[in-house]
């Protein structure tokens, strides 16, 4: 009779070791799915930014908008590191792969947002130095 709840008991703790790391793979997998949403937005930022406006009121949006979306990637780095920690619990390797693929993706785009970010103000310093000159 022992052994037999002692089996029951070791197939309960398997079911809940199972359904908790299946809760933690598809808690990650959503919200690698909703961040993928988010980048792809900052992706098409980057590829549909027109080349910097002479125009001051459009340069003046265009570094606005680049503030803004710098601001947004911050925002979610939160979500992203709490997502990376996540991986620590989970056993999947593919989804641990997908996850730190897509951080490295992140990161790039940031990156990019931020050089667009420096060339928005290298080209106002030059605007200055032909005003002034």
């Amino acid at each position: 009779m022992n052994k037999k709840w002692s089996d029951t008991r070791r197939h309960v703790d398997e079911w809940s070791r199972n359904i908790d790391r299946n809760y933690l793979i598809r808690k990650a997998s959503e919200e690698l799915a909703t961040l993928r949403d988010v980048h792809e937005g900052y992706q098409r930022y980057i590829n549909t930014v027109e080349h910097i406006a002479n125009d001051p009121q459009k340069l003046n949006l265009q570094i606005e908008t680049n503030r803004v979306k710098l601001k947004g990637m911050n925002s979610y780095e939160a979500r992203l590191s709490e997502l990376k920690n996540l991986t620590k619990q989970i056993e999947n390797r593919d989804l641990i792969n997908d996850i730190e693929n897509f951080a490295n993706k992140w990161f790039e785009t940031y990156s990019l947002i931020s050089k667009l970010k420096k060339n928005f103000y290298f080209f106002i310093c030059r605007i200055l130095v032909f005003i002034n000159s």
